[in-house]
């Protein structure tokens, strides 16, 4: 097997996860747990991140559902200064982009995505990035990645994706693409060296 192309996730590993530290704001103002919040939200988050609803519609729906009587500019704003680059990561991606195609899969509503590659150069850094607002279809579906696929043309085998999250490397590797459950840089290595990434 040789590797051709490398996926990245975003958020959680390029960039911070914002609505981690979004869901503890609004439980604090709702007085109750970050589950109780999550519950509410997470229809909403899904439907903007599928290009449903426009991000502003997704913050009036959960502010509405949690009772909490919130501006959603203010709160669209706050969201995205809790957006920050994590470190190392871009270097890293730099070095793999001398010898591999390198792309990103994201789940992102249309106004968070053109701001953070707006912010972050996204689509400057990588060769290729798909959004799940793009194409209607999350991480978690197949779809997101047979668009990249058919993008490069390379078989599934000659692709390596790497997220934070497990669920979201479920798709992935069902369709035959390897996995990599990220939690740092190091740890990214050393299981590139598992399967002959260099770098």
């Amino acid at each position: 097997m040789v590797i051709k192309l490398i996926i990245s996730d975003i958020a959680g590993v390029f960039l911070s996860n914002a609505d981690l530290s979004l869901l503890k704001y609004l439980a604090e103002a709702k007085g109750c747990s970050v589950l109780d919040v999550e519950k509410k939200i997470l229809p909403w988050i899904y439907k903007s991140e599928k290009g449903e609803i426009s991000e502003i519609e997704f913050i009036e729906g959960f502010l509405l559902d949690l009772g909490l009587e919130l501006s959603a500019v203010e709160i669209q704003k706050k969201r995205h200064s809790l957006t920050v680059e994590l470190e190392g990561i871009r270097d890293f991606i730099v070095k793999l982009k001398q010898k591999y195609k390198v792309a990103f899969v994201t789940n992102s509503n249309q106004f968070e995505f053109e701001h953070n590659n707006n912010e972050f150069g996204l689509l400057e850094l990588f060769d290729y990035g798909v959004s799940s607002h793009q194409i209607g279809a999350r991480k978690t579906e197949k779809k997101i990645f047979e668009t990249v696929l058919e993008h490069f043309g390379f078989d599934f085998s000659e692709v390596v994706f790497f997220d934070d999250s497990k669920k979201n490397l479920v798709a992935a590797k069902d369709l035959g693409i390897n996995v990599i459950h990220y939690q740092s840089v190091l740890q990214l290595r050393k299981d590139f060296d598992l399967l002959g990434v260099e770098f």
